[in-house]
This record gives structure tokens, C-alpha cells and sequence, in this order.
């Protein structure tokens, strides 16, 4: 069953983005960084960001739907109430399975499962 993400599940004011930037929790690896924060709300808000850089939109573009369908899949798993902004970063271009790496090693790393892998 294919959960997308809700327009609930988006990051979308730049006020909450700025907020989230402030707080500097922050867990980056290479290729990707994450910043998240606690929010008030019962479920989890993220939004993708590329870093400048990217010299195509395509490759943009990719980078921003292969996040958004990992983090799909990894929702469930994860702990709810708080907002996440993945920055994503070029440079060698990264397939989907590195990227789940990435970002399932961030999500670790910030201690945001319900469960440890």
C-alpha cells in the first residue's frame, strides 16, 4: 500500500524552515545532512533541499524524488513530532540505493526511529 506524502507532511513556510535552521540539531554524512527539530504537531513535516550546485535541473530533480520516496517508505518507522529538512548535496551522482544509505544512516545517527536497526 503506497502512502504518499500529505500536503499535512510538508515543510512548506519559510518562518518553520528558518526555525528549524536555528536550532542547529544537525546530523550530516557525505552527500546529505539533516536538520530537524521537535514540532508541536502529532506527525512529522519534512522538505527536501538541494544545495546550490547542481548543474541541472534533472539531477536536482532526482535527488529531490529519490529523498522524498525513501522518506516515504521510512515514515513508519520513525518517531512522529518533528520537522526534518534534508539537505542534499551534488557532486558524484549518487544512485537511489546510495541514497537510502544516506539517509537511513542520518535518521540513525539523529535517533529518530521508534526502534533501533
Amino acid at each position: 500500500m503506497k502512502k504518499n506524502l500529505t500536503r499535512k507532511e510538508r515543510l512548506k513556510k519559510s518562518s518553520d524552515i528558518d526555525c528549524v535552521f536555528s536550532r542547529k540539531q544537525s546530523v550530516s554524512c557525505y552527500g546529505a545532512k539533516l536538520f530537524f527539530a521537535e514540532s508541536s504537531f502529532q506527525w512529522n513535516r519534512m522538505v527536501c533541499i538541494p544545495a546550490r550546485g547542481f548543474k541541472r535541473a534533472v539531477d536536482r530533480n532526482r535527488a529531490r524524488r529519490h529523498i522524498k520516496e525513501i522518506y516515504r517508505q521510512e515514515k513508519s518507522d520513525l518517531q512522529m513530532g518533528y520537522d526534518l529538512i534534508f539537505l542534499v548535496y551534488p557532486g558524484v551522482s549518487f544512485t537511489y540505493t546510495e541514497r537510502k544509505q544516506q539517509i537511513v544512516s542520518l535518521l540513525q545517527r539523529a535517533e529518530l526511529y521508534r526502534t533501533q536497526r
